[in-house]
């Protein structure tokens, strides 16, 4: 069973969302209370030359009959009902010194209050350290330089932090909900756009979210490279494909 309540509120450009969610199902429940300052637009210092952009987001969660990390009644650490207060900030500063470079510098804060884990629970035995879905004071976030136009053609290269995600962000951009954002990637992008058309090829390392550690100072969690395009194929040359394959 879920339940939804929504309620908006529009006054001078700024959506204010509240939603109440509730799910019960096999024995869990898990009763959040979200509230979503969405705003649109941002607020913005509009000059072509400088934006400033803004993305505050509290969420409350009670979980009945498990936590985070464990199912049950007893579980090995925290407790069974858990019930936090998840925040997240977000401030980006954009910068254009030219039509073709774009300078981007932001930070995100993420904290977690009264939450029945402590952050030690945390701990990735891979990494040897502390690896937060839910802190992670003043770190680093969008955080890049991109350049456009390359040789005149609609060729940009962008190298910094970055979130990258295509489609319905199930491989490279998942994490959102959570309240450190999981996939934020140090990583250069090559992009190439032709027409409706377009090839993207990439080099990154996802970071690690500890809390107490400013991320620059210690190393990356998965690392990977990808090629990802998006071409239309004309309705002419399927037809004629498949006439072709019906006439053998």
């Amino acid at each position: 069973m879920c339940l939804s309540a929504m309620a908006g509120k529009n006054a001078e450009g700024n959506n204010v969302f509240v939603r109440l969610f509730y799910m019960n199902c096999m024995r869990k429940r898990c009763l959040v209370f979200l509230t979503l300052f969405a705003l649109t637009p941002s607020p913005t210092v509009a000059y072509d030359l400088l934006r400033i952009n803004a993305d505050i987001r509290y969420r409350w969660e009670y979980k009945n009959n498990f936590n985070q990390k464990y199912y049950g009644e007893n579980p090995p650490e925290g407790d069974s009902y858990d019930g936090s207060l998840l925040q997240r900030i977000r401030l980006t500063f954009d910068f254009n010194p030219h039509k073709n470079v774009h300078i981007s510098a932001g930070l995100q804060d993420s904290r977690a209050y009264d939450a029945a884990l402590p952050d030690d629970a945390f701990h990735n035995s891979r990494l040897g350290l502390e690896h937060n879905p839910n802190k992670d004071n003043w770190e680093l976030f969008d955080t890049y330089l991109e350049l456009k136009n390359l040789f005149g053609q609609e060729l940009r290269l962008k190298g910094g932090r970055q979130i990258i995600a295509y489609g319905d962000k199930r491989v490279f951009g998942p994490g959102e909900w959570g309240n450190t954002g999981r996939y934020i990637w140090d990583a250069v992008k090559l992009s190439y756009r032709f027409g409706e058309n377009s090839v993207d090829t990439f080099y990154g390392r996802n970071i690690i979210h500890e809390p107490g550690r400013f991320s620059l100072d210690h190393r990356h969690f998965f690392e990977g490279c990808a090629v990802y395009s998006h071409l239309l194929i004309p309705w002419s040359f399927l037809a004629r494909r498949v006439c072709q394959n019906r006439g053998r």
